[in-house]
């Protein structure tokens, strides 16, 4: 599959319209806080870099695992329990206060050099997800998987906006979704390729 990155003409000034939209991102990133989508945070996650792979595999395959097939070393069960715990409510606040979904699995990170904003860290592909407890103690938690992966909107935009690399999101979650599940290997060579430098 060839990509390329279609690179603004620095000469060809940009649409009013898209010049306006950026004049807007920008205004309303300087009177509030980081996008959390480009920017690492201090906000509580569960890291599944070192699941269990059964657990993980049935997590991907089939939508929904359990934190306790994810993570079986008592140690790390314990972490990401308490850590679900937070999030579950966090997901709560988010869906009663703002009605904004509040709780996603995130593939892959993109990083690139860190500026005055902080050290991006900014997730590749997100898909939806739920936690819900087990239980009325909740011992345990259901991971539910909802909906199919997504670009980033905040990595596209940011992308687009600020280094003029337009790439086709569409094309590479396409190119992702393989017989034996969703593998982004080529879409993260593909995104580095274009984003070099």
């Amino acid at each position: 599959m060839k990509q390329t990155a279609a690179r603004q003409d620095p000469k060809v000034p940009p649409s009013p319209t898209r010049q306006r939209v950026d004049d807007w991102r920008s205004e309303v990133s300087a009177i509030g806080a980081p996008d959390t989508l480009l920017w690492s945070a201090d906000g509580v996650h569960i890291d599944l870099t070192n699941a269990h792979p059964g657990g993980l595999a049935r997590l991907l395959a089939d939508g929904d695992a359990r934190i306790t097939q994810l993570f079986r070393e008592p140690a790390a069960q314990g972490r990401a329990l308490e850590r679900a715990a937070v999030l579950r409510r966090k997901e709560i606040e988010l869906d009663r206060e703002r009605g904004v979904p509040g709780c996603y699995l995130a593939l892959g990170t993109a990083r690139w050099g860190a500026d005055s904003s902080g050290e991006p860290a900014a997730p590749v592909f997100l898909r939806r997800c739920r936690l819900r407890p087990t239980d009325a103690g909740a011992r345990d938690y259901d991971v539910e998987l909802a909906g199919q992966f997504q670009a980033n909107p905040a990595l596209v935009t940011y992308l687009r906006a600020v280094h003029a690399v337009d790439l086709d999101f569409d094309a590479l979650l396409r190119l992702s979704h393989r017989g034996h599940g969703f593998d982004p290997t080529d879409a993260y060579a593909i995104i580095d390729a274009a984003a070099a430098g």
